[in-house]
Parts: structure tokens; sequence; C-alpha cells
């Protein structure tokens, strides 16, 4: 199927990057134009993995899981164009990251990737995630292609 413009299901997602369960960040993608900008969704739930292993009594989603899935959906937008489907798509580093607002369960995490630089090698990748309304983090990564 080609995803020059469109959307990805939970299926094509796994058929793309190598990330199973509990480690898949990403539920769907929409808006998708390969290589330009897509939009991952992501339903979060109390029954994710990792709200059983917090120190504290408030469930947040860490940060750290919110850069995880911002990679992801910038991979999936990366790959969605590629003739060799099983090409591996490494961070370089993380540019900036910055959070504003915790991420709850039952909450519907959107995450927003746009291609903002790009050389032979390397590129810079814009991410805005929001919750209704609400940016909750914006996060610039950097990849090796």
């Amino acid at each position: 199927m080609d995803h020059k413009f469109g959307k990805l299901d939970h299926q094509e997602i796994l058929k793309l990057i190598p990330q199973k369960f509990p480690f898949l960040m990403v539920d769907s993608i929409e808006n998708l134009i390969a290589n330009k900008q897509a939009v991952g969704k992501k339903k979060i739930i109390r029954e994710e993995p990792f709200f059983d292993c917090l120190y504290s009594e408030e469930l947040i989603m860490p940060e750290v899981l919110l850069i995880e899935s911002a990679a992801q959906v910038a991979t999936l937008m990366i790959l969605s164009d590629s003739v060799e489907k099983k090409k591996r798509i490494y961070v370089k580093g993380i540019k900036k990251a910055e959070f504003y607002h915790s991420v709850h369960p039952e909450c519907d995490l959107s995450i927003d990737v746009n291609i903002i630089d790009s050389s032979k090698e390397t590129l810079l990748v814009d991410s805005k995630l929001t919750v209704e309304d609400y940016e909750v983090a914006n996060i610039q990564l950097k990849f090796c292609v």
C-alpha cells in the first residue's frame, strides 16, 4: 500500500517498526504526508504497564515515553515512503525536550511531527504533543537515516 498521503492503522504500524507491546507508543497515524509530516494518536489507558511502575500516587505518563512516542511517529513518517521498509532509522540526538503538562490515563495523546531540516544523512523533526487543546510537550529530535 502506498502511504505517501493518508493513514496507517495498528497492523500497518506493526509491519513498519520493530516495537511491540508494551513498547509501542502509537496506535494510529493520520494526516500522513511521507517525509514531511504526520499525526500519531495514542489512547492512554490506566492499564498501560508503565503506570504500575511509578513511585508516585499520581498516574503520569513518564516524559521519556513522550519522547519515545515522538520518535516512533517520526520513524513511521520517514519509513512510510521508504522502498526498503525494514530500513533502520536511529535517533541521533535530542535537540529540545520541553514538557508543559502531565499526561494521565484516559487521555487521547496527539503527536504532530514535521521535518524542519534535512541533509543527506540527517533529519531534524519537530514534534508537538497535545491532549485536547493543551500542548503537553515540544520535542525536537535528530535522526540518522
